[in-house]
């Protein structure tokens, strides 16, 4: 299938609301192209994590990504202690 830019965001996934400040662009919502059928109707699925990590940069999403493991395997380890059971 063709995929074709998206014309609200121009290819960049984000649309600027002032010089540095950009939100995910309500059109394609972040994925940046567009088949025909929905630059037609309108894209079906709100967002996609590619999309978002495209925008992200990897060091940040590695960073959070790491933050998030650390706080599930403090909160197992709690509740083992505490209960003796997860």
């Amino acid at each position: 299938m063709e995929y074709i830019k998206c014309d609200k965001c121009n290819g960049k996934g984000i649309v600027l609301e002032k010089e540095f400040l950009g939100n995910i662009c309500p059109k394609c919502f972040g994925n940046k192209k567009l088949d025909w059928v929905e630059n037609i109707v309108g894209v079906k699925r709100k967002f996609s994590f590619e999309a978002f990590s495209s925008i992200i940069p990897d060091e940040v999403v590695e960073h959070l990504s790491k933050e998030i493991c650390l706080g599930i395997d403090q909160y197992i380890m709690e509740k083992i202690i505490k209960n003796g059971k997860v």
